[in-house]
């Protein structure tokens, strides 16, 4: 006689509850390293801060550097981020798509920096830090295998260039070391980073650009 089969039980409540948790937690943390700097962030203060126990805190987020990412990933899920993702890759002009998505990178890596900032200005360890940036870049690449692949589907790619080795070109123009490069330590305008990553990427990507 075979098992019943146990049915996955879903409740959006539930689903609710969990996702305010997590918001919460991450809120503590955030205040705590504005007030006390990384070293007062303790994974006990968070909770306490939060009003939840420790082993809460763990379950969500299972260490400190995961907070630590969170506060860093929620700068990706702003609304204004997806409309601008969505205008990418449905624009079916070549120029206008790829201007939507140097906007978009240009706008991320400076929302992200202030929190970069306020890492490395309340003492976290650069080795910490880079271990962090190190799981985020692996993401990125993650990620924009879909972005790169809906952006350029239908477009004229350079003679030579396949779908991956155009991803991996991408991901390598616009990694967060040209950006700050350019941008905070060069001093460039966010207009002229953008105009130039758009030339940069069209004249490597695309057929007919220089």
């Amino acid at each position: 006689m075979s098992k019943p089969q146990v049915r996955k039980y879903c409740s959006p409540l539930r689903e609710y509850k969990a996702n305010l948790t997590r918001s919460n937690i991450a809120d503590a943390a955030e205040r705590l390293l504005i007030s006390s700097g990384y070293a007062g962030m303790t994974v006990e203060a968070i909770a306490k801060e939060a009003g939840v126990s420790t082993q809460t805190v763990y379950a969500v987020f299972g260490s400190k550097r995961g907070i630590m990412a969170e506060l860093l990933d929620r700068v990706i899920y702003i609304d204004h981020f997806h409309e601008l993702h969505e205008r990418s890759i449905n624009s079916k002009d070549t120029q206008e798509a790829l201007r939507y998505t140097v906007s978009l990178i240009r706008q991320v890596y400076e929302s992200e920096g202030a929190v970069y900032a306020l890492l490395r200005g309340a003492g976290v360890l650069d080795p910490e830090l880079a271990r962090i940036e190190s799981a985020r870049e692996a993401l990125r690449r993650e990620l924009q295998k879909h972005h790169v692949e809906c952006l350029l589907t239908g477009r004229q790619l350079k003679a030579g260039l396949t779908m991956a080795s155009a991803q991996d070109i991408f991901w390598c123009l616009t990694s967060r070391d040209v950006y700050r490069m350019m941008v905070q330590e060069r001093g460039w305008t966010s207009t002229a980073y953008e105009n130039w990553m758009l030339a940069l990427l069209a004249g490597a990507l695309l057929e007919g650009t220089v």
